[in-house]
């Protein structure tokens, strides 16, 4: 049987249909299918030329999209252990630990390694689902959830979590427009 098409081709085409269906296909703008991605033997060399599948994304960028989302939301634990006169290093963990953990379900359900950097499609759910489950899982650990401290949370974390995708978006945005503007 031949594999399916690439994901994110907007034909559709399922090659596992009986002959008498493998008649070519035309997308909803009217274009057709490429000649490679006909259902013929074989694997298909290439997606659609309609497909719209995003770039592979550097693993370096993930983990380092990850490493400054655990970084913001520490710093976020430090600064309000720290505002309020407590040991900072002492209960940081104490702190920190159901934010942590919300980020990462945030992580795994924004599937945000697709791309790390996007600053609505990842940094947006990102943000509420880690201030969600992590008011919580504070809850449920005993934490206080004082209606001012989820205000705050939620404040600073959007801040934190889509600030600085958002800066670096646009750092990236005026880095590509300066390479096309000025080629060396």
């Amino acid at each position: 049987m031949p594999n399916p098409p690439a994901p994110g081709c907007p034909c559709r085409h399922r090659p596992w249909r009986r002959r008498s269906d493998r008649r070519k296909r035309t997308t909803k703008r009217g274009k057709n299918c490429s000649p490679d991605h006909s259902p013929r033997r074989g694997r298909h060399r290439r997606p659609c030329e309609n497909a719209t599948v995003p770039p592979r994304v550097n693993p370096r960028t993930i983990a380092v999209a990850a490493l400054v989302d655990g970084v913001a939301v520490i710093a976020f634990a430090a600064t309000g252990r720290a505002s309020h006169g407590e040991a900072v290093l002492a209960g940081l963990a104490i702190t920190a630990w159901p934010f942590l953990v919300a980020l990462a379900v945030g992580w795994l359900a924004a599937l945000a390694w697709r791309r790390p950097l996007a600053p609505i499609r990842t940094g947006i759910p990102i943000w509420v689902i880690t201030v969600a489950l992590g008011m919580l899982l504070r809850a449920a650990s005993g934490q206080g959830t004082a209606l001012a401290f989820v205000i705050v949370a939620t404040l600073t974390l959007g801040l934190l979590l889509i600030g600085w995708r958002a800066l670096a978006t646009l750092v990236t945005l005026v880095t590509r427009r300066a390479r096309t503007r000025h080629p060396e």
